[in-house]
């Protein structure tokens, strides 16, 4: 069922018929997930084509985007706002800030490309406030006899001293 739901929208686009394709609202799970991975394909299709992104941007999205619909299927949910607020807690809970916000980003790119393509009526992001937290970078300390070698000047006296102890 993917591979004809792949084809009938590239089939509708060719002939500029937006509106013929289907919207995302099956109540079905497994039909929800097969319609998803053939829309995951096009808009990989169109991130390789179109937006010529590096093949490893390209896996980076491919990959976020198949496991929350993994995450999906495994809980029979839909794709929706408060899916995505479920998402996000899982996220928070399993990876660092940094990652959650790169899977949301590549989440968000891909429905609001659904969206604008008419594959879905409405983005699970639209009107939803996600605000993951990156904890602060603190400075990195320089150990005290790094320090001591960075601020003594070259050739003085202290520096000649350890120099002649060595020698001896």
């Amino acid at each position: 069922m993917a591979e004809s739901t792949v084809q009938n929208a590239h089939e509708m686009r060719a002939i500029g018929d937006l509106e013929a394709v289907h919207v995302l609202s099956v109540q079905d799970a497994a039909s929800q997930n097969l319609m998803l991975e053939g829309y995951l394909r096009l808009y990989m299709d169109r991130c390789h084509d179109q937006r010529r992104l590096d093949e490893k941007t390209i896996k980076a999205y491919s990959c976020d985007i198949i496991q929350f619909m993994a995450w999906l299927n495994e809980g029979r949910l839909q794709f929706d706002r408060e899916s995505m607020r479920s998402y996000v807690a899982h996220l928070n809970h399993k990876w660092a800030a940094s990652i959650v916000r790169r899977k949301l980003a590549s989440m968000r790119a891909w429905a609001n490309w659904l969206k604008r393509e008419r594959l879905i009526s409405a983005s699970p992001f639209e009107n939803l406030e996600i605000n993951v937290r990156m904890p602060p970078l603190l400075p990195r300390v320089i150990a005290l006899p790094e320090l001591r070698r960075i601020l003594e000047p070259a050739g003085s006296p202290f520096t000649e001293k350890k120099k002649r102890k060595r020698a001896w």
